[in-house]
């Protein structure tokens, strides 16, 4: 049994874009306001301190050490070779494209957008190169 890592155990829905596309203004519509009611000095209700307080302890945890360099995924992978290995997976191991891309991220020590681009880039040829292998 393989052991439980970020990347395996994660739940992930999938909603329509446009649903997604609303759900995301209205996140941002409410970040907006409370920032507003912030600077205003407004009185908040208690989930709106909660949400806040939460919000900057998140956000503590993403201040990094290092300075970044976003384009430090791109130099760590050829993009040819993990669209072929992408294909591999799909094509003899059966993979689902969600699976396969996170055990690709995890494999390579980059993230999973990371890994969508070097597919996007050069997926199609690869899964032209590689034959499905027939299931027994």
């Amino acid at each position: 049994m393989k052991k439980p890592t970020k990347s395996n155990t994660r739940i992930e829905f999938h909603i329509p874009r446009e649903e997604r596309l609303r759900i995301v203004e209205s996140q941002r519509k409410f970040c907006a306001d409370l920032a507003d009611r912030l600077e205003a000095g407004d009185s908040l209700s208690d989930f709106e301190r909660a949400w806040a307080a939460g919000a900057l302890r998140g956000w503590v945890d993403l201040i990094g050490d290092e300075a970044t360099d976003k384009r430090k995924d791109r130099r760590k992978i050829e993009y040819g070779n993990v669209a072929m290995h992408y294909a591999c997976l799909r094509k003899s191991k059966g993979m689902k494209h969600d699976a396969a891309i996170a055990e690709l991220a995890e494999v390579n020590g980059v993230s999973q957008r990371t890994i969508e681009t070097a597919i996007g880039k050069y997926g199609k040829a690869a899964m032209r190169m590689i034959p499905k292998v027939a299931k027994k």
